[in-house]
């Protein structure tokens, strides 16, 4: 590897289903994963967030969606677009539901990562699956997001989000 580049762990990118992990409990990873990879304490937060993002997705909610998000947050879709929080994030989701993502819905999401960087903050990496009835995305997109939640008086919101897909559309 060249001059500068980082190296992840080698469970760094194991894969835990958010899905599994009831309320309360203890998110545990699966085997073969890194522990290291998944704080407990950092599940914890990060999945009832992602659970409220993807329902907002799937009601096609563009305000629901960008109120878990800092209205300063940084925004980077699966086109390489950067865009701000606030207005224009409910803007560019609410034309999004009513185009290219119109009646899709989140079928699975993965929990890859969730670990604290300092009380206020935590890294999460997730993959999901979103089904897509038509169009040029259908039948479904892959996705990999990188997510920096931050604490926002006793609530916690994306500061940033990193979009990708994995794979093309359809």
């Amino acid at each position: 590897m060249g001059r500068g580049a980082l190296r992840a762990p080698v469970g760094f990118f194991a894969l835990v289903a958010l899905a599994s992990v009831p309320p309360g409990a203890q998110a545990q990873p699966a085997a073969g994963v890194e522990a290291s990879s998944i704080e407990p304490a950092a599940a914890q937060i990060a999945g009832p967030l992602m659970d409220r993002l993807d329902t907002a997705w799937t009601a096609g909610d563009g305000a629901g969606f960008a109120a878990e998000f800092t209205p300063d947050a940084d925004v980077i879709n699966i086109f390489g677009q950067r865009y701000r929080g606030g207005p224009d994030l409910v803007q560019r989701m609410q034309l999004i539901f009513d185009g290219i993502f119109k009646g899709s819905r989140h079928v699975s999401r993965t929990l890859e990562v969730a670990r604290h960087l300092d009380a206020d903050a935590v890294l999460v990496v997730t993959s999901s699956v979103v089904a897509v009835p038509g169009g040029p995305m259908a039948p479904e997109t892959r996705n990999r997001q990188t997510f920096l939640l931050v604490r926002d008086g006793e609530a916690w919101r994306i500061r940033h989000w990193h979009n990708t897909t994995i794979g093309g559309p359809g």
